[in-house]
C-alpha cells in the first residue's frame, strides 16, 4: 500500500512489510481521506508481481493518492477462473480494510495492465452479470432462457457492487483472447 506519507523502510522482522503505512497504527493526521487505485500488473498470467506497482504506487502518492497493488497466483499453478477470484477477494478486501490506512472507500478505482487489465475486466463484467442476476429475479425477468447466462459461473462470492467501483481504467490488454488466438501461434 502506497500513500503520500508512506516510508519505505528496509524490511526487518518489526516491519510486517517493506512499503505499508497504516493510519491506525501510526495515528498519521491527513486532511481527508484519500482516493484509491487498485493496481492490478502484467506478466502473461504466468510471471505477474505486485512490487512491479512499486513505480506507480511512488509516482502517484505525492498527489494524496492511496495505491494498493494486490497479487494474484499465475498460471500453471491455477487457471484464470482462480486468478478472478484471487483479484475479486483482493477488492473486496480493499473495501472492507482501506478507511485504516487513509483512504475512502468511496473513492476506488481499478486499473490493470496488460493480463492484470485482462483480469480486472473479467472481474467487472462478472459482478455486472452477477448484479444483473440479481436485480432480474426482482423484476420478474426470464433471462434463465437467455443465451448470454447458459453455462452459467456461479457468482462472485465478495459483497462490494460493481458501481462501488469508481471506474476501471484498461491498458494494454488483451480482452478479446479468442480473436488473438491466432497471434499466440506465430
Amino acid at each position: 500500500i502506497y500513500g503520500s506519507r508512506t516510508h519505505f523502510p528496509r524490511m526487518n522482522r518489526t516491519s510486517p512489510s517493506p512499503n505499508s503505512y497504516s493510519c491506525k497504527n501510526s495515528g498519521c493526521n491527513n486532511k481527508g481521506k484519500k482516493p484509491v487505485v487498485i493496481f492490478l500488473t502484467g506478466g502473461a498470467w504466468i510471471i505477474g508481481y505486485r512490487m512491479w506497482g512499486t513505480l506507480l504506487g511512488r509516482a502517484l502518492a505525492p498527489f494524496g493518492i492511496l495505491v494498493i497493488v494486490p497479487d494474484y497466483r499465475n498460471f500453471p499453478a491455477v487457471n484464470i477462473s482462480q486468478m478472478v477470484d484471487d483479484v475479486d477477494k483482493s477488492i473486496d478486501w480493499v473495501f472492507n480494510n482501506v478507511e485504516e490506512y487513509g483512504g475512502d472507500k468511496e473513492k476506488i478505482v481499478l486499473v490493470g495492465q496488460s493480463a492484470g487489465a485482462h483480469i480486472g475486466g473479467v472481474v467487472v463484467a462478472r459482478k455486472v452479470r452477477d448484479w444483473i442476476r440479481m436485480k432480474s429475479v426482482g423484476l420478474g425477468w426470464d433471462i434463465q432462457n437467455c443465451n448470454h447466462f447458459s453455462n452459467e459461473l456461479p457468482p462472485l462470492a465478495s459483497t462490494y457492487q460493481p458501481f462501488d467501483l469508481k471506474g476501471f481504467i484498461s491498458t494494454s490488454a488483451p480482452h478479446n483472447l479468442v480473436t488473438m488466438r491466432e497471434v499466440f501461434h506465430r
